[in-house]
């Protein structure tokens, strides 16, 4: 079997990581991307979406339940603002995001 680079639905900027149930332990909750995504075939560029649950996380790839794949861009400044106040994972180059539950659930 050979690796295949994935076909990116899109990129998103200004992202964030939202959770479903903000009442849920971190660790339990599911995780999902919010942000402007561009170059996506079915939403007008700077769209501001949420993904779907977040499954599997690669550098800059985000693959989603429902199977797409986001670039991830620049976090959001309030995003950034937020994860440092609260003493939450600050995003990196390196690692951009720290899944802290991953979805095998697909909606």
């Amino acid at each position: 079997m050979t690796d295949q680079e994935p076909i990116i639905t899109g990129t998103l900027e200004d992202w964030a990581v939202v959770t479903d149930d903000p009442y849920s332990p971190p660790e339990v909750a599911w995780q999902q991307l919010q942000g402007r995504v561009y170059g996506h075939e079915k939403r007008p560029d700077g769209q501001q979406i949420i993904t779907s649950l977040m499954n599997k996380v690669e550098w800059r790839l985000v693959t989603t339940s429902s199977g797409s794949v986001y670039k991830l861009g620049t976090p959001a400044k309030e995003y950034m603002e937020y994860c440092k106040s609260e003493g939450c994972h600050v995003p990196t180059e390196e690692e951009p995001i720290k899944l802290t539950f991953i979805s095998d659930k697909t909606r």
